[in-house]
């Protein structure tokens, strides 16, 4: 795997690209109360974070060759995301389909909203999304993208929203 080991927050969505039916996926230890996969179909695989801990993963058939890897998730949260969805009934989630990486966020105000994507250089990719709302559920679409680790800002007024997007092939 490329990268086999990575950082990772919770409501992160993690995907892998490759032959699963040659190369079967796996969890092999993951935290309490997560839930544990197996893919051996098709061609994309994506998996949401739900708890911190050390997620361990393999291919079924060459495990014994080191196609294995690791995901670290660490309890805190990046630039006080949590404390924002909780007080503001804000919040984005990332969900992969394919090559299209839906963006589906909601927020509590009526005003100018932006979604911008960085890399871990903290140099702006794209604005994904830019224009005035009014308070509720939206989604938008990203399509496809390199393999990488990149973030995604939501900015509504002085109130941020951050989470990481993995491209794992």
């Amino acid at each position: 795997y490329s990268p086999n080991s990575l950082n990772a927050s919770i409501g992160d969505t993690i995907e892998w690209e490759g032959s699963f039916s040659t190369h079967p996926l796996s969890s092999t230890t993951i935290p309490a109360g997560a839930a544990s996969w197996h893919n051996g179909a098709g061609t994309t695989f994506t998996y949401v974070i739900t708890k911190s801990g050390m997620y361990h993963y393999q291919c079924d058939v060459h495990f014994s060759m080191g196609m294995v890897g690791t995901i670290t998730v660490a309890a805190t949260s990046i630039n006080g995301d949590r404390a924002f969805q909780r007080q503001r009934s804000s919040g984005m989630n990332i969900v992969t389909r394919g090559d299209q990486n839906i963006i589906r966020f909601s927020i509590p105000n009526n005003g100018n909203v932006s979604i911008d994507l960085f890399d871990l250089d903290g140099r702006r990719v794209s604005m994904v999304f830019s224009k005035p709302l009014f308070a509720g559920s939206y989604q938008t679409v990203i399509g496809p993208m390199p393999i990488g680790i990149y973030c995604l800002k939501l900015s509504q007024g002085g109130n941020t929203v951050v989470r990481s997007l993995q491209i794992i092939r």
